[in-house]
């Protein structure tokens, strides 16, 4: 067995390290992420637009249904028009 001294030099020196990259490494990853998901509202924003321009509602992009075509659009009542 390892005495008490030697595991926290292990500790210190081994382990302490690669926790603090893996911390590093996650906080430049949320960094990240955070930017990117300012672009994907900007462009999200922009379709919505579009589709209101259009005459389309931004919610099921005109189709009047979700996407499985099981439920109807609350937004438009089913009839895929833009109205405020």
């Amino acid at each position: 067995m390892l005495p008490l001294a030697g595991c926290s030099t292990f500790v210190e020196d081994w382990v302490s390290p690669a926790v603090a990259t893996n911390l590093q490494g996650g906080l430049q990853n949320a960094q990240t992420n955070h930017q990117r998901n300012k672009g994907d509202d900007k462009k999200l924003s922009k379709e919505r637009e579009k589709l209101k321009q259009q005459g389309k509602c931004p919610v099921c992009s005109g189709m009047g249904k979700s996407p499985d075509g099981l439920y109807t659009c609350d937004a438009c009542k089913g009839t895929g028009k833009y109205s405020e």
